[in-house]
């Protein structure tokens, strides 16, 4: 996608603290979700993403 995000774009964006993203990966479990699939376009935030490895994929992992 290029150019500006949508408003149908904006809601499928995990964005927050680690709590944050983790309750909201939780609802979309509780609601039926298995996956959850990540899009990471260039230029890659590595501390973002070591984040996400380090606190909160564990917590949704259990």
């Amino acid at each position: 996608m290029f150019g500006p995000m949508t408003d149908l774009v904006r809601p499928g964006i995990l964005v927050g603290t680690p709590a944050q993203v983790t309750d909201r990966i939780g609802a979309y479990a509780k609601a039926g979700a298995e996956w959850v699939i990540l899009a990471l376009r260039a230029p890659f935030d590595w501390e973002g993403l070591d984040l996400f490895v380090r606190d909160i994929l564990p917590a949704v992992r259990s």
